[in-house]
């Protein structure tokens, strides 16, 4: 009733009183403030914030919708970002945890697990020009077997680290198919192409069986990419999904980018290519999401 609620608010004054003479400054005191005055909902005996379904308007236009527990958001949640993006899913002790969806201003779109406000677990992001990654992520960062499909149909798979392909991955589209090992997301050290002919010029299968071989005319011929000494260590940090947000906007979604890198160059194998039978498309193994 009336009461309870004076006294929360009463409670509430005592926890201002008590941060300044603390010693903590007056922006502190500014937050805790308007955070109260931001609030629509319930408070506790304490005067903690804890309402199953509340709206918080921030001063930065950002505005939140559902639960808080202990002064931080906790359970579903919908979090909506002035800039255009927004979250709905799991809270726990204030950030994002558990299932979730987010969608960021550049019409990117992540759907999966979180922890500690970061990509984390099994998810699959959808970028702007419909490519998408399925696979598993850590601390914001594709991290772990995963598969990338890309705007031409392509599907890059492997194992991640630190948001890039790392060790031995597959690319593979109709006609084509690459096994080899990568390094910072890019080709580095022995390799594989096979292709399918027939498929390249777009002929149906039996009008080309006749070229080569029983298999059709499938070849596959090796190689090795080498790039410039020191780019093959291991990854570093490159700006990958998620990437930490401005000092001022702490809950702003960062935005996707691609890892940049120059200088590689490859060698064919001096053998000739060998007969293979035909490319199976799409793999049998690759991980297909529903975007």
């Amino acid at each position: 009733g009336e009461p309870d609620l004076r006294l929360a608010k009463g409670i509430w004054r005592v926890r201002v009183l008590g941060h300044t003479a603390g010693g903590e400054g007056p922006e502190a005191l500014t937050d805790l403030v308007n955070n109260l005055l931001a609030f629509d909902g319930d408070l506790d005996h304490d005067g903690l914030r804890s309402c199953s379904a509340a709206k918080v308007a921030f001063p930065n236009r950002d505005t939140y919708f559902g639960g808080y527990e202990g002064d931080s958001k906790a359970g579903t949640g919908l979090y909506v970002f002035a800039n255009g993006g927004a979250y709905v899913g799991q809270y726990q002790g204030g950030k994002r945890q558990g299932q979730g969806l987010m969608i960021l201003p550049d019409a990117g779109l992540y759907r999966g697990q979180f922890a500690a406000d970061k990509f984390e677990g099994l998810g699959t992001y959808l970028y702007p020009d419909k490519s998408y990654y399925t696979g598993y992520w850590k601390a914001g960062k594709k991290h772990g077997d995963g598969t990338y499909w890309d705007t031409a149909g392509g599907c890059l798979r492997g194992e991640w680290a630190a948001g890039a392909l790392k060790g031995q991955g597959q690319y593979d589209q109709p006609n084509y198919h690459f096994e080899g090992t990568f390094a910072k997301g890019v080709p580095a050290g022995p390799c594989t192409f096979t292709m399918s002919a027939f498929r390249a010029v777009d002929l149906p299968q039996p009008a080309a069986s006749y070229i080569i071989d029983p298999y059709g005319p499938t070849l596959c011929g090796e190689g090795r990419y080498a790039v410039p000494p020191g780019t093959a260590d291991e990854p570093e940090p490159t700006g990958d999904e998620d990437a930490e947000p401005p000092e001022e906007d702490p809950d702003k979604p960062g935005l996707p980018q691609y890892p940049k890198y120059e200088g590689l160059s490859y060698q064919p194998a001096s053998s000739l290519p060998c007969s293979k039978p035909d490319v199976v498309f799409p793999p049998p193994n690759a991980a297909v999401a529903a975007v």
